[in-house]
């Protein structure tokens, strides 16, 4: 464990009632995190305030309890969208649930309770029923357009696959396989890399190589290698996707051990979730024995970058927010602060390379 890794859980739990109370959809990421800082540091404080986070969300989906949540304002190509509230219940976007059946699995492994295993397969029954979907099954998470996104395979794929796993319900392992291949078959570039989004209505991609999309679909293929057998078909599938992705990231890294928010357009800012879903994904797959282990160094740089973005309070920082697709000018005016999937994803990287 290190310093930084302690700071930004610690920073989580000074957090706790607004991390609590103001659910936003990044907290499935955060969740997940929080669980693995558990798991690294033995330290329950931060398994507790998963299993809270998650309960107030269980509580919303039975319409137990009325919450609300806020949707921050959006950078979008012809300007920002107004912070607005919603009601926190089934009928909110999708983009509020379906990360949350990741985190609810491993609460239900950790805790040994059917309520969390219950309110996962609730979740991931209604949201499979109820999303917007492509032609081809391609599930749409943002209401504001019919639009195809590289996260949502990191949003559904391994929930969806470690809620089969302990169901034995072989339907949710063909929606996680589903949701794969449709994006794969949309959005994935001749290089190995990913677009951001595909739109129906248009028939076309999203003109850039966004960085975090990238890094999205990055840690579901080494999720995937990490937690399928060699025999899987699924992870006979995932294991040269994520090869060949991170060979054509290499050269791509900037000196600084970061990437830029646009992964090929250097005039557009150096990003720090990014670099640590990249280090979290790259070192994975060499510990799976999936990348050489050559590539050890490259995780490393990064990861060692990664470290100067906690803040002294321990935020994590220079995390570019909530982004919808555009061109490279688009991508480089998103602001950057810190969000809570950016904390989320530092805290799985630092369980990954403790």
């Amino acid at each position: 464990m290190n310093e930084a890794f302690l700071k930004v859980a610690d920073r989580c739990l000074s957090q706790r009632e607004d991390l609590v109370n103001w659910p936003e959809w990044g907290d499935f990421v955060l969740a997940e995190g929080l669980i693995a800082a558990t798991d690294l540091s033995g330290r329950q404080g931060y398994l507790e305030l998963a299993r809270q986070i998650l309960d107030l969300r269980i509580e919303a989906l039975d319409g137990r309890r009325h919450v609300e949540a806020v949707a921050k304002p959006l950078k979008t190509p012809a300007g920002f969208t107004p912070e607005t509230r919603i009601t926190f219940g089934r009928s909110a976007p999708v983009i509020m649930w379906f990360g949350l059946v990741s985190p609810l699995v491993m609460l239900y492994h950790r805790l040994d309770s059917q309520r969390y295993l219950s309110a996962a397969v609730s979740l991931a029954e209604d949201v499979s029923k109820r999303a917007p979907r492509s032609a081809d099954g391609a599930i749409y998470m943002h209401p504001l357009a019919p639009q195809a996104f590289v996260d949502s395979v990191y949003f559904v794929v391994p929930g969806w696959l470690s809620l089969a796993e302990a169901t034995g319900q072989e339907q949710f392992r063909e929606e996680a396989v589903l949701q794969l291949e449709a994006h794969m078959d949309k959005l994935r570039d001749d290089s190995g890399l990913f677009f951001h989004a595909w739109d129906e209505g248009a028939g076309q991609r999203s003109p850039c190589l966004w960085a975090r999309g990238n890094a999205w679909m990055a840690m579901t293929l080494a999720a995937i290698c990490e937690t399928r057998p060699e025999d899987d078909a699924l992870r006979r599938r995932a294991v040269p996707l994520l090869q060949q992705q991170v060979a054509a990231l290499v050269p791509l890294q900037d000196r600084s051990g970061l990437w830029h928010t646009v992964l090929d357009a250097p005039s557009t800012y150096l990003e720090s979730s990014c670099a640590a879903a990249f280090a979290l994904a790259i070192g994975k797959g060499v510990r799976c024995g999936v990348l050489s282990s050559d590539l050890g160094p490259v995780a490393a740089r990064a990861w060692q970058a990664v470290q100067g973005y906690v803040s002294p309070d321990g935020d994590f920082t220079g995390v570019s927010g909530g982004t919808l697709p555009g061109d490279a000018a688009h991508y480089n005016s998103i602001p950057v602060g810190i969000e809570r999937f950016g904390t989320g994803i530092f805290l799985l990287g630092s369980a990954e390379l403790r």
